[in-house]
Order: C-alpha cells, then structure tokens, then sequence
C-alpha cells in the first residue's frame, strides 16, 4: 500500500501506472492543503482522483491533515463527490476521530458498501495489542461493519534511524501475533517510511545513498512470517517524508529520487546554477549509467528519464521530477514484491 501525499507529482505517477500495478495495489492518499492550514478544493481532489485511477479499483482516502473543524461537512463533500465521479472511495478513520465524523462515516459505508481502512499511528501502536483489539471492536461497532470489511494499517510514521526501525519491527511482531481475530480484516498493512524531509544534508553532484529502512523493517518480519494468522501487506511513503508539511513556496535545485534494492540513489543540482532546472540532464545522465537504474521499460518514470538523457523532453520542473520518482519506486517495489516478496 503506497501512502501518498494528494499533490501533482503524486497524482501524474498514478496517472501513468501499468494497469496490471494498478490491480495489484491500492494506494492510500492523503489530502493535503494547498495553502492554508485547512483548504481542499474536494472538487478538484476527487475529480484528480477518478482521472488517474482506474474505475474499477478502490483508492483509499485519508483527511487527517485538514484538522478536526468542519470535518464532517468535508467528508460529506468528498463521498459525495466521489459518487458524483463514480470513484470507490474507502474513507480512513482513526482512533481519535469526533464522534460527530464516526456517526458520518458509518451511515456512508452503509450507503457505499466498500468498507473502511482503519490507520493506527505510532503513538497508538505503543499500547498493548488486547487495548487496541478493544478500541478497534468499539470503532467497528459505531461505524456498524465488521473487520471484514475494513482494512488494518500499522502505520509507523517516520523510521529515522535503525533503533526506531528495531523497535517498530518488535511493535509489529507483537500486534501481528498477539491481536485477537486478526485474521478476519480485509486486510493487514504495515507502514512505514524513512526519506528525510529534504535534501539539505545530501552534497551537490555527489551521488548519495539513502537507506531505505520500510525494507528493513519487512525484512525482520519475514522471519516470523509463518507465525502470523494474517500475512501483512507491505505500505510505504514513496520517495516522500511521512509527516505533512506546510506548503512552502520555494525553487529546489533539480534532484532525482531513484528507489534500487535497500535505498535510494540520490542525486541532486545546485540551487544557483546558471543552467537551472537544465541540470537534471546530466543528473539523469549520471543515474541511467548505474548498473542499477531500471531501464526505459521498467517505468514510466524510467521512460521519461530516458527521454531526458536523449534530449526529446524538457528537463522538467519539481513537480515532473517527484512524478518521475514516484513512478519509478511504485513499479520497482511492486514487481519485487511479487517476484522476491521483499520491497
């Protein structure tokens, strides 16, 4: 389950998935503001969301980054409109949701029939396993579904370093084996994500590797797998930090994002080069001579970096190169998923 910010980039590598990625997986969005601390355009929102996604799949919805006021009216706004554009919205509830949202939502799943998607956070994932299986009972009785038809995601936020991956790996063994009927949600989700907020802390033109710590995390439950009464479903951030961020105005030098086995290849331009955003040729230049870059037809992130090594696309703008990242890591991690069962 890819967890991705509601922002252009995101929406463009969606946009371009191969269909047989698309039926594979089912990305959980995050509706993010554009400017304000609480604004959504739910029209321009939901309307993005029924052009990149296919009909037939189900896309999961997430608002915990428009604050708690007016919540409910926006999600009226949002499962209207996704009716309205034929979407198959599963919306996301949290322990700490208002009543007033909860007693919404329930009436809508009873009306949509697609169930809901219930993201426990790392706070949250710190109690003992029977106090989340009670307050989870509780939440599906108010909504008035069963685990069913609800999907579990563990989601442990940011793994900054190998300590909190240690303990987030200990968390989920101990949810994923000690949480009562386990076995009847829809599905089990463990997330996480480690790229840092920035690029600050990556030298210009210095090739740099960044761990990507999501992979060690599933690969120290996979030793433990045949204890598990429901095989989890891997869930990462992308190439993006996990938390949400104030929409800042600014011009990032030119950087590619590149996910190969257990890290990311980093890459990035100066921010006051005279060549400007013409510095992501020679940056893809570097990165489609590694032994490790995908090939034109693993992607189409992969596709378009080609096209800017051979001069027959612009160099692209921070939007093309978050699109052409994210396309890139979606169909990596999915074909090694299915292929190794590792990210």
């Amino acid at each position: 389950m890819p967890i991705l910010k509601g922002k252009g980039g995101e929406f463009e590598a969606l946009a371009h998935m191969a269909r047989s990625t698309a039926s594979s997986v089912t990305p959980l969005i995050e509706a993010v503001p554009k400017s304000s601390a609480t604004e959504l355009d739910v029209s321009w929102f939901v309307r993005e969301i029924r052009t990149v996604w296919p009909l037939s799949e189900m896309v999961v919805i997430d608002l915990c980054h428009l604050g708690t006021a007016g919540q409910p009216a926006l999600w009226e706004e949002v499962l209207s409109e996704a009716r309205h554009y034929q979407a198959k919205v599963v919306p996301v509830v949290h322990f700490g949701d208002e009543a007033s949202v909860v007693e919404l939502l329930g009436r809508a799943l009873a009306v949509d029939r697609r169930g809901c998607c219930l993201r426990v956070d790392a706070a949250d994932l710190r109690e003992d396993p029977q106090d989340l299986a009670i307050w989870a009972a509780d939440l599906l009785a108010d909504l008035r579904i069963e685990p069913d038809d609800a999907d579990l995601v563990l989601d442990f936020g940011t793994l900054s370093d190998d300590q909190t991956v240690s303990r987030a790996t200990e968390r989920a063994i101990e949810h994923l084996e000690r949480l009562p009927r386990l076995e009847r949600w829809r599905s089990v989700v463990v997330a996480g994500g480690a790229f840092p907020e920035n690029l600050s802390k990556v030298d210009s033109w210095s090739l740099t590797s960044l761990p990507r710590r999501e992979a060690d995390l599933w690969a120290g439950l996979a030793s433990r797998k045949n204890f598990f009464r429901q095989q989890p479903v891997f869930g990462d951030y992308g190439v993006a930090y996990p938390p949400h961020t104030r929409p800042v105005r600014a011009n990032p030098p030119p950087n590619i994002r590149y996910a190969v086995d257990g890290h990311w290849m980093v890459l990035r331009g100066r921010k006051n080069d005279p060549r400007g955003n013409e510095q992501y040729r020679e940056i893809c230049r570097i990165m489609s001579q590694l032994p490790d870059f995908g090939g034109a037809g693993l992607s189409w992130g992969d596709k378009c970096i080609a096209k800017v090594v051979a001069d027959e696309i612009g160099p692209g703008n921070p939007k093309k190169w978050r699109a052409y990242g994210t396309s890139h890591h979606l169909e990596y991690v999915t074909s090694r998923l299915a292929s190794l069962g590792a990210p």
